[in-house]
C-alpha cells in the first residue's frame, strides 16, 4: 500500500500471490474437467476447440491480475478501483457510508449510497431488498476488509466536502 490520509492518494493492489493461487486452482480443477468432458475418440473436433477456447478464456481471466493487478485508489476526489478491464469511480458525495457483511465465509466492504446518487437505482433497490445493502467492493485488497472499511469511512469524513 502506498500513501495515507495525510499523504494521499492511497493506492492498494491485489496481492499477486492470491491471484497466482486462483490461477493454479483454476488450472488444476478446470483443466482435467474440460479435458475429460471434450476428449474422446469419437468426439467432433469442435468439442476440443470449444474446450480449449473455454480453458484459454479462464486462464486469461485468472491470469490477467498477475500482469495488471487490480487497483484501489483513495483520494480527496473519492475512490476508484479497477477490476479486469473496467474502472469504477465513486465521489465521496455519492457515498452515505461503508459497512461490512459476511457472505460465504468471506467478509466484504459494503457501500450504501447517498440519496442523490442516481446510478443503477433498480439494482441498488434489488440488492437492498435481497441482501440489506446497496453495493459491495471487491474483497481482495492488501488490507483486511474491517481495516479498509474504517479507512474508507475516515477518508469519506475527511474529504466529503472536497468532492462536492
Amino acid at each position: 500500500m502506498i500513501g495515507s490520509l495525510e499523504h494521499p492518494p492511497i493506492v492498494m493492489k491485489t496481492p499477486r500471490g492470491k491471484s497466482l493461487a486462483f490461477l493454479v486452482i483454476f488450472i488444476v480443477l478446470a483443466g482435467p474437467v474440460i479435458g475429460v468432458t471434450v476428449a474422446g475418440p469419437n468426439e467432433p473436433i469442435w468439442h476440443l476447440l470449444a474446450g480449449a477456447a473455454l480453458f484459454g478464456i479462464g486462464v486469461l481471466l485468472f491470469g490477467w491480475p498477475l500482469v495488471r493487478p487490480e487497483t484501489l485508489t483513495i483520494s480527496a476526489d473519492g475512490l476508484r478501483y479497477t477490476t479486469l478491464w473496467r474502472t469504477h469511480s465513486l465521489a465521496w458525495a455519492d457515498v452515505l457510508q461503508f459497512g461490512l457483511t459476511t457472505m460465504n465465509l468471506s467478509t466484504w466492504v459494503t457501500v450504501n449510497y447517498a440519496p442523490s446518487y442516481g446510478r443503477n437505482p433498480g439494482l441498488r433497490k434489488f440488492n437492498q431488498s435481497w441482501m440489506g445493502l446497496e453495493g459491495m467492493l471487491p474483497n481482495n485488497w492488501e488490507m483486511d476488509p474491517a481495516s479498509l472499511c474504517k479507512l474508507l469511512n475516515d477518508a469519506r469524513e475527511r474529504w466529503a466536502g472536497a468532492s462536492r
